[in-house]
């Protein structure tokens, strides 16, 4: 991403592979990976796949055994989250308050 990217805000873009859908990365990238609970939501990224690098969001990935994992619906190997997918997820969630 060059200065007139970033002046102009356009930053790096995570698509589906399977669906399409788009989502853009934050201009402050986390360094340190987060752990991120969170009620399923279909219009999110699920992870990337270690094997063929396709990143799948939730409502196209599939859930490995016992429904803990994502799993890439291609190569059947569990996705992973890069930095850039677990700062979009970050942005995209609350943080738990218990009450």
């Amino acid at each position: 991403m060059g200065i007139f990217d970033r002046l102009l805000g356009r930053g790096k873009e995570i698509r589906c592979a399977v669906c399409g859908r788009v989502w853009k990365v934050p201009a402050k990238i986390d360094k340190e990976p987060k752990v991120i609970i969170s009620v399923p939501r279909p219009d999110l990224p699920s992870g990337q796949c270690p094997i063929c690098n396709s990143v799948y969001c939730q409502g196209c990935a599939t859930l490995g055994k016992g429904g803990f994992f994502y799993m890439c619906p291609k190569c059947n190997e569990q996705l992973i989250l890069t930095h850039e997918i677990s700062s979009i997820l970050s942005k995209h969630t609350r943080p738990y308050t218990p009450k």
